[in-house]
């Protein structure tokens, strides 16, 4: 039950002319249903399943957005390596850390 469940969440895909902001309620929807019979999603896989989710034009550019991020990241942290501590208290910065999150895409 919990792989198919999860087989199906990570499959879904965004409606073509469906109301966007409905298509991501309807993935956090069956997020919490997951988080709720403990199937365990990391922000990485929901993260890939989002820009997945969406169209293609949508996806290219989520996905330039959270080169961007990371890329300013990057700059940040080294050139500031003394605030990185204070300003960006999160995980270390790696390939599997999202820097944009569905917050900030919707």
């Amino acid at each position: 039950m919990h792989a198919s469940a999860q087989k199906q969440f990570l499959g879904m895909h965004y409606m073509p002319g469906a109301d966007l902001r409905a298509e991501f309620d309807r993935i956090h929807t069956r997020y919490e249903e997951l988080l709720n019979i403990e199937n365990k999603i990391s922000n990485a896989e929901y993260s890939s399943m989002i820009i997945d989710f969406l169209s293609a034009d949508l996806a290219t550019f989520i996905s330039q957005l959270s080169a961007t991020a990371k890329l300013a990241k990057t700059i940040y942290t080294k050139s500031n390596p003394s605030l990185a501590m204070v300003a960006l208290p999160q995980a270390p910065l790696n390939e599997k850390t999202p820097d944009i999150t569905l917050e900030l895409i919707i």
